[in-house]
């Protein structure tokens, strides 16, 4: 939210709004429509601590829960955080097409992506049986094994 504060001043008063499967734009909004990502930014934050503070009231598991959730959390905030980024220097470009633009978007998804699954794949097995993170099927409820 700071940063598109900042940045708001320097960007033109019309934006591309919304990019093609071809990578061009096909619409444009005022640069205003920007505080959207941080708002979802800040509501996802606050979900996540409702969801850290049900995960602390679990007695034996809390602790290790409450470490892992905490390190998902870290990275999902980040992903919004790049993304916001990334239209904020879309907007600052006034790209009308992201083929043009000097940063492959493909492949910023892709190592996203893999750290995403880099992470689930150590996190997950530090967790806990619980109710709230993890795979939640009735089998895996039941027994720490599975």
């Amino acid at each position: 939210l700071v940063v598109t504060l900042f940045v708001l001043p320097m960007l033109p008063e019309t934006i591309p709004a919304h990019y093609g499967f071809s990578g061009a734009a096909d619409r444009f909004g005022s640069k205003y429509e920007l505080f959207t990502m941080p708002g979802l930014n800040i509501g996802l934050w606050a979900i996540l601590l409702l969801v850290g503070k049900a995960v602390k009231k679990e007695k034996d598991k809390a602790e290790q829960n409450a470490k892992v959730l905490f390190a998902a959390n870290l990275f999902a905030l980040a992903i919004f955080n790049a993304v916001t980024y990334w239209f904020l220097y879309l907007a600052y470009r006034s790209a009308d097409n992201l083929l043009e633009t000097d940063v492959d978007a493909m492949r910023i998804v892709a190592v996203i992506i893999s750290l995403l699954l880099v992470l689930l794949g150590n996190i997950l097995p530090k967790c806990k049986r619980n109710e709230i993170i993890g795979i939640r099927t009735k089998w895996t409820l039941e027994s720490d094994d599975v």
